[in-house]
């Protein structure tokens, strides 16, 4: 492939790896056989299977990416915004579906649940977890956030 610059390049990259991430959000999000948090929880799973087969070496390179923002070139901020905004739309949504079950309460705001898991949260939980190579930060994370949408049973399944 030809790019007619590295920032073409950058702006495909980011593209791609978002519609590769949407693809995963999107399977795990309609497994029928679970429920809304089940399928939240399956995600994350999976992304923490992913992140230890690869020793924790591995993060979300939108993530790495957010974090490197003063050196990069100011058009990918708006596509990284896009793009953390359509992972959080998906998250949002499926809480709501929980909502929707009971599994979590009707007064909790989806929207802010969401930006704390995706933009907040998960990706200083990934961080941290790369430069500790241990699922830890993310266990931890993960367990505090369960806990504070009502989900107590968080230690059996991501341990």
């Amino acid at each position: 492939h030809y790019f007619e610059s590295k920032e073409a390049f950058g702006i495909v990259l980011i593209e791609s790896y978002s519609n590769y991430f949407n693809k995963r959000l999107d399977t795990s999000f309609s497994k029928e056989d679970l429920t809304p948090i089940q399928q939240l929880q399956d995600f994350i799973l999976i992304a923490r299977a992913n992140m230890k087969k690869y020793n924790f070496s591995r993060g979300c390179l939108v993530g790495n990416l957010g974090q490197e923002m003063a050196v990069l070139p100011n058009s990918f901020r708006k596509i990284i915004i896009d793009v953390f905004n359509q992972w959080q739309f998906k998250t949002a949504s499926c809480l709501r579906r929980a909502q929707e079950t009971g599994e979590i309460a009707l007064v909790l705001d989806c929207d802010a649940f969401s930006s704390f898991l995706d933009w907040i949260g998960w990706e200083g939980a990934v961080l941290h977890t790369k430069l500790k190579r241990s699922a830890d930060p993310i266990d931890l994370f993960l367990s505090h956030y369960f806990q504070s949408i009502g989900i107590s049973e968080v230690n059996k399944i991501f341990k």
